[in-house]
């Protein structure tokens, strides 16, 4: 197997870390996050089964998983929802976001946040730590879209105090 390359592996192993699988007698692990393109907690239990055949890309060789990491969701490109943010053409637009949590201090003086775009996306938005306090989980709030890396899932995002 290379990296890049897309295989179809069988899944021997269900845990809340993720599914293992193999392909042509080489093992395979699929961590959660890697494995669906829905936001939020993913049942795995409720998504896969032992035996059942998924397509996966290779991403790495681990050595210490003895094995390959591999991605469910990667391999389902044409669902990406960054892609389909990518084509909405939205860098320099402004998006209503959701805020899911606060996830720590960022640098100067800021609260680092994960909010909820478009299409289930989570990404991480600095916002000023004055402002911060008048936020609480669940508030809509304004970002600016600075970047959408389809190839990376990554989306950075500037806040705009309304």
């Amino acid at each position: 197997m290379r990296i890049g390359s897309t295989v179809e592996m069988v899944i021997t192993e269900l845990s809340t870390f993720g599914i293992t699988g193999v392909h042509q007698g080489e093992q395979i692990v699929v961590m959660v996050p890697e494995v669906s393109w829905k936001s939020g907690k993913i049942d795995i239990a409720k998504e896969f089964q032992v035996g059942q055949k998924v397509v996966v890309e290779i991403l790495r060789y681990s050595v210490d998983k003895n094995g390959f990491i591999g991605s469910v969701r990667r391999a389902l490109s044409a669902e990406s929802p960054y892609k389909k943010l990518k084509e909405q053409r939205c860098e320099g637009a402004l998006i209503d976001v959701r805020l899911v949590r606060f996830s720590g201090m960022g640098r100067d003086g800021t609260v680092r946040t994960r909010v909820e775009l478009p299409y289930g996306i989570e990404a991480t938005m600095l916002i000023p730590q004055e402002l911060s306090r008048k936020f609480a989980v669940g508030d809509a709030l304004l970002a600016r879209v600075i970047k959408v890396d389809a190839d990376e899932c990554n989306v950075k995002l500037e806040f705009v105090d309304a």
